[in-house]
């Protein structure tokens, strides 16, 4: 299912509500993509009750495996920080494009984020996100 939420930057009123009114989803893997459209790595920010699911693993195993011009990283909750959608959820995953930054404290981040210049999309970002989750994870299931 797919899955277009509003009101992000006001509490994520869209996703908690969602997450409320359906308390089945948390048994189930949420894959939230956020300022995908903007930058060469994909940064998945993992909720702890995810990090470790079969299909995930799979998704990570099959992105050390492409060739690539983007990278893929997995992280947990822990040390990252995003506000998104994907937090409202027990099993999800927050996707975003970053851009590498060497030498800093910050080492990614998402260029324009809620700015009047946040209009950059790249569709080769978006083709390689959803082939590559395609092929990771639905195809492997």
């Amino acid at each position: 299912a797919y899955i277009l939420f509003d009101n992000e930057e006001k509490g994520l009123k869209g996703s908690k509500y969602l997450a409320k009114e359906n308390p089945n989803l948390n048994s189930k893997l949420i894959i939230n993509l956020d300022c995908v459209g903007n930058g060469d790595t994909f940064i998945f920010i993992c909720k702890d009750k995810a990090k470790d699911l079969e299909v995930l693993n799979k998704l990570k195993e099959y992105v050390t495996k492409i060739n690539s011009n983007y990278k893929f990283e997995f992280y947990s909750t822990e040390g990252s920080f995003s506000n998104s959608d994907y937090k409202s959820f027990e099993k999800s995953v927050g996707v975003m494009a970053c851009i590498r930054r060497e030498n800093k404290i910050i080492k990614y981040y998402t260029p324009r984020i809620h700015t009047n210049k946040d209009i950059i999309v790249c569709n080769d970002n978006i083709t390689e996100l959803v082939d590559t989750l395609k092929r990771g994870i639905i195809d492997e299931l």
